[in-house]
């Protein structure tokens, strides 16, 4: 089961920027396991959040001075598409930031949205360490089994 620790913010105008604090300020103020389920979509405490909703088995509520979320088996896109939906009503320019890491520190990602037309435009930009591609040779290696290799072709400049 892989785990992902995500981090989300919200580009946008003033009322955007109060919009992201207030969810922040409940979050710190709420007390319960399922937090984000009481705050984004006003479920009552013992209402779990589902796939459906987030875009991910599990999430959980980290802490921090913007969202930052723990979540299970994939990345909570659902809650994303969520959130930039209902900011883009506040500003329509708004646009929605996520960066990401899985519990190895193996892939990094960023995820950006924004609405246009009434439609949600996403663009995903992440480094899997596994799969990594010589500039040189254009071959694919696994950078963590071949970390020495890396490190002996530096020493070499």
């Amino acid at each position: 089961m892989t785990t992902y620790h995500c981090t989300i913010k919200l580009i946008g105008n003033s009322n955007v920027k109060l919009l992201e604090k207030e969810i922040m300020h409940r979050l710190d103020t709420s007390e319960g396991v399922d937090v984000l389920g009481m705050v984004l979509y006003g479920k009552s405490r013992v209402e779990r959040l589902t796939k459906e909703e987030t875009g991910c088995d599990w999430t959980q509520v980290d802490g921090g001075p913007f969202l930052e979320i723990t979540c299970g088996e994939s990345l909570p896109l659902k809650l994303l598409e969520f959130v930039l939906f209902h900011s883009s009503k506040i500003d329509p320019n708004v646009v929605i930031s996520m960066d990401y890491q899985d519990e190895n520190v193996e892939t990094w990602g960023h995820y950006c949205g924004c609405v246009t037309k009434n439609k949600i435009s996403w663009s995903n930009h992440y480094l899997d360490l596994y799969e990594i591609e010589d500039p040189l040779t254009g071959k694919k290696f696994n950078a963590l089994k071949d970390q020495i290799r890396i490190m002996n072709m530096k020493s070499m400049d």
